[in-house]
């Protein structure tokens, strides 16, 4: 019997061990979003966001052809 507990005493602090360490991985992954997010100018990231989002306007010929 002293066999088996120890193996059930294992596997449940393996079980807590592993939970543990998942959430600590979370947490500083969290905190590493957080600290390049925080550390961003709301200027900057608004033109960057607005660089990539432009687009050249085009008139379509055929649509205009087919409208006129």
């Amino acid at each position: 019997m002293t066999f088996l507990a120890r193996i059930a005493r294992f596997l449940f602090w393996l079980l807590v061990a592993s939970w543990a360490m998942w959430l600590l991985r979370s947490f500083v992954g969290w905190l590493l979003r957080s600290a390049t997010t925080a550390g961003q100018n709301p200027t900057q990231s608004n033109t960057s966001l607005d660089e990539r989002q432009a687009r050249r306007l085009v008139r379509d010929p055929v649509l205009r052809n087919a409208c006129g």
